[in-house]
């Protein structure tokens, strides 16, 4: 995968938690939103990025049927809004506008 195309998922996948406001995704929701686009590892990857630059939020939880097993669930953090709504910057992770 090459810088641009990695920092376009990261971009992809923050417009997408700001598409869904308040509301969590889960991790495997995420990954078969982009999956026909991009190796499920890249995509953790690309998770992992946001998380570490404070854009999102990660809490684990169990999951809701098979209660043995943990799932991550990710929302996004106010720092994200920000660079999605133009008003900061992040060199790694490329932001669509519309308009």
């Amino acid at each position: 995968m090459t810088a641009a195309q990695t920092r376009t998922l990261r971009g992809d996948i923050l417009q997408f938690l700001y598409n869904i406001g308040s509301s969590n995704a889960s991790e495997a929701s995420i990954i078969q939103s982009y999956y026909e686009y991009y190796r499920p590892e890249d995509i953790r990857r690309a998770l992992s990025y946001l998380k570490d630059s404070n854009l999102i939020i990660c809490e684990e939880r169990n999951h809701p049927v098979y209660k043995l097993t943990k799932e991550k669930f990710y929302h996004i953090a106010p720092g994200g809004m920000d660079l999605v709504d133009g008003t900061s910057e992040n060199p790694g992770v490329a932001v669509v506008t519309e308009g």
